[in-house]
Order: C-alpha cells, then sequence, then structure tokens
C-alpha cells in the first residue's frame, strides 16, 4: 500500500470515528431517557445511591 493511500485510510478512519461520536452526542443530546440509561450504565452505583436517598426523603 503506497504512503498516500495510508494517509487517505486514517484519515478516513478518524472522520468515520468522529461522524460517530458526533451523531451519539446529539443522540444524548436530544433524547433525555437515552442519556438517563447510559447515566446508569456508566455510573450504576450512582443511581443505586440516589434511589436510597429519594426513597429515605420519602419517608
Amino acid at each position: 500500500m503506497r504512503p498516500e493511500q495510508k494517509r487517505l485510510l486514517k484519515i478516513g478512519c478518524v472522520a468515520t470515528v468522529g461522524f460517530f461520536v458526533a451523531l451519539l452526542s446529539l443522540a444524548l443530546l436530544l433524547s433525555p431517557r437515552l442519556r438517563q440509561r447510559v447515566e446508569q450504565r456508566l455510573h450504576p452505583s450512582d443511581t443505586v445511591q440516589q434511589k436510597a436517598d429519594t426513597a429515605n426523603r420519602s419517608r
């Protein structure tokens, strides 16, 4: 593979990844439910603690 082909391939890969990152961030920005699900997957202990806090407040 020629060097200019490798360079174009790298640029294409970076552009593709960037496109999907931008698409995901736009989806998270527009959908509160999706954002909540992602936050629960990233920080499950935080959501358990929040549920416990709200349960304690309601008593």
